[in-house]
């Protein structure tokens, strides 16, 4: 099965990404919403394809692919990618990459954009982050390597411990 035959995972509504995402973030952040490389208001139409949370900065924001959702911050970028869609993507797609290796097929787009905020929330407000990575596995099925990150940060405005997720594995320090 191709995604052109079913539903990929990461096919957010606008008003999922309002609801779970943008709102949650608004009051600590200044959000912002981009379409066509135009800040667009929230009520836009057109699908949104980047969300920021550092206002015109663009250091802290996502990009969002009906495939893929990817988070860049601290210049690092974590992808969530689409289950079926992964044995397209070859090392160099995500060698300087964060993958999250967790399974999201099957989960609701909620589950998707509560897992995606709980990254976001570790990640607003941090500094110095420094990441680690070991093989975790070589996939006959995936053409690329899959790691094991360790991700050390600080971020006073989180709860200094482990935090993690599947093969990632958060630090945060104060």
């Amino acid at each position: 099965m191709n995604s052109s035959d079913r539903e990929l995972c990461m096919n957010f509504s606008n008003a999922e990404l309002k609801s779970y995402l943008i709102d949650k973030m608004t009051p600590f952040t200044d959000v912002k919403c981009i379409v066509n490389d135009q800040y667009v208001s929230y009520d836009c139409n057109d699908d949104f394809e980047y969300i920021t949370f550092d206002g015109t900065i663009q250091e802290f924001y996502i990009s969002l692919h009906k495939f893929q959702t990817c988070i860049f911050i601290n210049n690092e970028e974590i992808m969530f990618i689409d289950d079926e869609e992964k044995k397209h993507y070859t090392w160099s797609d995500v060698e300087s990459c964060i993958v999250y290796e967790g399974n999201l097929f099957g989960k609701t787009h909620k589950q998707i954009l509560e897992l995606i905020m709980e990254f976001l929330n570790i990640f607003r407000g941090s500094s110095n982050m420094i990441v680690k990575k070991e093989i975790i596995q070589t996939d006959e099925k995936c053409s690329y390597t899959k790691y094991k990150y360790y991700i050390n940060v600080n971020n006073p405005n989180v709860g200094s411990g482990k935090y993690q997720f599947d093969n990632i594995i958060i630090n945060v320090v104060q």
